[in-house]
């Protein structure tokens, strides 16, 4: 339970980081970028989204896809928000981390 709980708390948690204001205070965030465009946060986020929810739900291409297409639709929110733009790069670290924890979580289930 705990762990759908979390699973929960971070799909929120990155809809709210990917939709709020980028000139926020962000100290945090900065410092953990891969490039200026935080493209290992992107990655970051969605492995551990997608391990939570492989720990949270039977692995399938139904949750797959879910995962996929919010990081996906957050983007394109973001090129109507004036201070968010759309990045395309985000979108491929975005499913790079979701395909990472899918082989991740095979390897370790054998």
């Amino acid at each position: 339970m705990l762990t759908k709980a979390t699973f929960y708390f971070i799909f929120i948690f990155i809809g709210y980081m990917s939709l709020k204001s980028q000139y926020s205070d962000q100290s945090l965030i900065k410092s953990i970028r891969f490039t200026s465009s935080g493209i290992g946060l992107h990655f970051i986020a969605y492995f551990l989204l997608s391990l939570l929810g492989f720990l949270s739900y039977k692995i399938n291409i139904k949750l797959i896809i879910i995962l996929i297409s919010y990081g996906t639709v957050l983007e394109i929110i973001q090129y109507y928000l004036p201070t968010r733009s759309l990045n395309f790069l985000d979108i491929i670290a975005n499913l790079v981390g979701i395909f990472s924890a899918t082989i991740l979580n095979k390897f370790l289930k054998k």
